[in-house]
């Protein structure tokens, strides 16, 4: 199959004499499918010599290809709402899978054939992850390990690409659809912490792009962008499903999970509703050995999507989406350190509960031949409970004779033996004892662009956005016997805060084809962003301070520019190279800790600069793809956790930088008919440059340490096969192994301890279906060998917890249309 847009060359370019003349086929059906955003694969033999008739600009996509084809003893027979297929009128009508060349995405913010996008980025299939059984953030390594999802204690979350792994704002921008996501603050300014994990069904596809994205996307893709595109309203053809599955974890409590979709069209083809609903339950794998309790990590996550799309007139779409989730954890789903696999000793119970709603508007036309015009609108909300074991620092300021003295109301020697020991008994009534945590962040965003093609291809647009974050934190003691909140008694500390952050921003990227085998482009993004802040410390804790009543109120401001060079060769059919130098941003912020002094109240935006080489192309008659890129990447001002240089405070701040080398591979490879590799590879070299310490605060990392938990060899390699056993049946296998490096949790000299090692495992999936008409069987089993390394570890107030990889899992699911 070929399908590949060469947009820089053919009979249509104006470079070249005759620019006027017809288009040949192929290149038509090109042009249909970046003009229509949708695949249209074809064998180069079928069309070869032929020319296209003229068919103006009316219709939909269908309607186009008939009349493209009319007279000429070919179709176009479509193989999903997104994707056709040109064959002969009289072919058999077989299933292909889509080419990966041919993939019409998004990822430049208009459409383009994967096989001739110059950016490196991974692309994963809604198919894909259905055979992988893929429902979640923190599987996606699995297909795609560039991309690292570290999930901590108590739900938490943190994305990162390229070596790109610190505190603070996000480094990696998460959109759901053309939506972009954020976390909360919290009490630390951390948002990227805590991710969103909308449950992963109906799926189109996922773009991972790799490197900086900020000319594009913004604050938050510093490093790239993770884009999560669900299917659509098809306004062509009415569907409904329903899927079942359930599963059996090694040493686990069992799971199971049920979606359903149903597509309406109008009876005029110019509207469509998709409503899509689903619940998963994940049995939990962890036993508390101290409160006697089993499977306590059980999660719940229920929830639905509801897209309308509406045509009003030829060449403009409306797309409205409205998505709602709620998700339950019983506890907490990381171990403390020590228990032994499946194991924890947690004197207290601490679930995590969210509620997440997002609504928005995405318009899309043409107001011109080659302009084109595109809108969001947006609003998201999300709602989060989290508890978080608070016993051992409070244990830890037993015998404080600071905390006594203001405890007693009287200074420097006056906390006496007894008074000491009456402090004590003070101090283990409290125990054990948790931070009780309700936070919520509420984001308001537009964003307006205008497109062109022609001799140049180009976008340019506006942007603005308001981010609302508020919370409290209350320390409350804790029933020893159950491990839940005493309600009956009163909090020993209370703290409010809330912010904003207003995000203005204007961008322009374009590409002009200089001729048939050169392409230059270039971006530019300019930024200003506002931060305000504030709280107050209502009930001030006699144990662990601040001991008085305070409160602050901070503003921050900035502003700036990123900007991206490229140049592209085609350098022969199906051949693509390219050089970019790009770059990305955090804004910076306010760090909401009481009691710091002022001058580290906030902290500036820090900056990411990559120099890119990449080449991709199709080979041995289009049936292997290679993508092949390696990059520098030069990391400044890096915003990091830090402490002051007493350690009486930790915050974030700009300290250190660092240099990030990497290389990345993507093939596939269609061996045989129905018998397709694919293989992403990754190693990453992510080092310190300078010493993380300055005049007012430090960490522990030094000049030439690895940035901690950045594998230095990530990969992935499936094997899937399908074969027909009739007109109504088909049999199809995969096979997909995951291999992360070892890294470390913590740079070296980090509290005094032995580093913990994670990562250093192989795990492999396998799946088995049979599908007879509109019903599919399938049975899968993941993580075959049960491995269970260590994939985080950290401290979460005087604990150290560690998580690790699920247990082997088997399960059965039934898809059926209706």
């Amino acid at each position: 199959m070929a399908a590949q847009a060469r947009r820089g060359g053919g009979a249509h370019d104006p470079q070249r004499p005759g620019a006027a003349q017809a288009l040949t086929l192929s290149e038509a059906l090109r042009e249909e499918a970046l003009r229509c955003g949708v695949s249209i694969l074809f064998p180069s033999a079928l069309v070869t010599g032929r020319r296209a008739p003229t068919i103006g600009r009316g219709g939909d996509v269908a309607a186009r290809l008939g009349r493209l084809l009319a007279g000429s003893g070919l179709r176009a027979r479509r193989l999903s709402s997104r994707s056709f297929i040109v064959e002969a009128l009289s072919a058999p009508p077989p299933s292909p899978a889509v080419t990966p060349a041919d993939i019409v995405v998004t990822a430049m913010r208009h459409p383009t054939i994967l096989g001739n996008t110059p950016v490196s980025m991974v692309v994963v299939g809604g198919d894909e992850l259905e055979r992988a059984h893929v429902t979640a953030l923190r599987q996606l390594a699995g297909l795609a390990p560039s991309l690292t999802v570290t999930e901590s204690a108590n739900s938490l979350a943190r994305l990162s690409v390229r070596g790109a792994y610190a505190a603070g704002e996000p480094t990696v921008g998460l959109y759901y659809g053309n939506v972009p996501i954020a976390g909360p603050s919290g009490t630390t300014s951390d948002p990227s912490a805590m991710t969103p994990d909308l449950a992963l069904v109906d799926v189109e596809r996922v773009e991972l792009l790799r490197g900086p994205q900020g000319t594009l996307y913004g604050a938050g893709s510093l490093a790239g962008t993770l884009r999560i595109l669900f299917n659509p309203a098809d306004p062509t053809r009415r569907a409904a499903s329903v899927e079942v599955s359930a599963n059996s974890v090694a040493d686990g409590a069992p799971g199971s999970s049920v979606t359903l979709m149903v597509n309406r069209p109008t009876d005029d083809g110019h509207a469509a509703l998709r409503a899509v609903l689903w619940r998963e339950v994940r049995g939990g794998t962890i036993d508390n050995r101290v409160l006697h309790i089993t499977d306590v990590d059980r999660s719940i996550r229920s929830g639905g999507r509801l897209a309308l799309q509406w045509r009003p007139a030829k060449d403009w779409r409306l797309d409205l989406i409205g998505t709602y989730q709620a998700g339950r954890t019983i506890d907490n789903g990381a171990q403390t350190s020590g228990s032994g696999i499946g194991q924890t000793a947690a004197r207290v119970r601490a679930p995590f509960r969210d509620d997440f709603l997002l609504l928005a508007a995405d318009l899309h036309g043409e107001i011109w031949r080659g302009l084109s015009f595109d809108a969001t609108l947006s609003h998201t909300s999300w709602r989060t409970h989290r508890i978080i074991d608070f016993t051992a620092t409070t244990l830890s300021h037993e015998n404080d004779a600071v905390a006594c003295g203001h405890y007693f109301s009287v200074e420097g020697s006056g906390c006496s033996a007894s008074r000491m020991a009456d402090f004590n008994a003070y101090v283990q009534s409290q125990s054990p004892s948790v931070l009780d945590q309700p936070f919520s962040v509420t984001t308001d965003n537009v964003e307006a662009r205008l497109s062109g093609s022609g001799a140049m291809t180009w976008t340019a647009g506006v942007f603005a956005s308001r981010r609302r974050d508020q919370g409290n934190t209350w320390t409350r003691p804790v029933d020893a016997a159950t491990g839940m909140i005493d309600r009956a008694r009163p909090a020993t500390a209370a703290r409010t805060f809330g912010g904003n952050l207003d995000q203005f921003a204007a961008f322009a990227d374009g590409e002009w084809r200089t001729s048939g085998w050169l392409t230059l482009s270039a971006g530019l993004r300019t930024f200003d962003y506002r931060r305000h802040a504030q709280g107050f410390i209502e009930t001030p804790s006699p144990i662990t301070g601040p001991f008085d009543p305070s409160g602050f109120d901070q503003s921050y401001r900035a502003g700036g520019s990123v900007g991206r060079l490229r140049g592209e060769v085609r350098w022969a059919a199906g051949m693509l190279s390219y050089l970019q130098i790009s770059g990305g941003f955090r804004p910076g912020g306010i760090n909401v800790v009481p009691g710091l002094p002022s001058g580290l109240a906030s902290y500036r935006d820090d900056r990411l600069t990559s120099i890119e080489w990449g080449t991709r192309g199709t080979f041995l008659h289009d049936h292997v793809q290679v993508e092949l890129s390696a990059y520098r990447q030069s990391w400044s001002r890096m915003q990091y956790a830090v402490q002051t240089l007493d350690s009486a405070y930790g915050f974030i701040g700009n300290i250190g930088s660092a240099r990030i080398d990497g290389l990345e591979l993507s093939m596939r490879w269609r061996i045989l008919p129905g018998l397709k590799a694919r293989i992403e590879a990754t190693g990453t070299d992510a080092r310190l440059t300078s010493d993380q310490t300055s005049m007012t605060a430090t960490s522990p990392g030094r000049a030439g340490d690895r940035l901690p938990n950045v594998a230095p060899i990530a990969a992935a390699a499936s094997l899937s096969y399908d074969r027909e056993l009739g007109s109504t049946c088909s049999l199809s296998a995969t096979a997909i192994l995951h291999y992360t490096g070892k890294s470390y949790a913590a740079f070296p000299g980090t509290g005094g301890d032995p580093r913990t090692a994670v990562g250093n495992a192989t795990s492999a999936d396998i799946d088995l279906g049979i599908k007879r008409r509109s019903a599919v069987l399938s049975v899968y089993v993941q993580n075959i060998g049960d491995a269970r390394p260590i994939q985080w570890t950290g401290k979460l107030p005087g604990q150290t917890y560690v998580s690790r990889m699920r247990p082997r899992t088997i399960g059965i699911s039934v898809r059926h249309g209706l």
